[in-house]
């Protein structure tokens, strides 16, 4: 066989005008998925956020409670 004819194993090429739809559609699905990737982790960082303050708000009620009642041992 000449090697001017294309070998029925060679893989298929699409023109670069039939590619750009296909690549813009990947584009656009990769981009979709990077945003709700960045949306699931941006909930996530305020509920960490939430419990955090709560923690501090539950840690400063104990000091507060403590010193309290270290100043009531001194006065007695």
């Amino acid at each position: 066989m000449p090697s001017c004819y294309a070998s029925p194993f060679a893989p298929t090429t699409l023109s670069t005008r039939s590619r750009a739809p296909i690549a813009r559609r990947i584009d656009a699905l990769v981009i979709q998925g990077l945003r709700d990737d960045v949306r699931k982790f941006s909930d996530k960082i305020q509920s960490l956020e939430k419990e955090v303050e709560e923690k501090v708000k539950e840690k400063r009620a104990m000091k507060q409670s403590l010193d309290q009642a270290d100043s009531l041992v001194v006065k007695a």
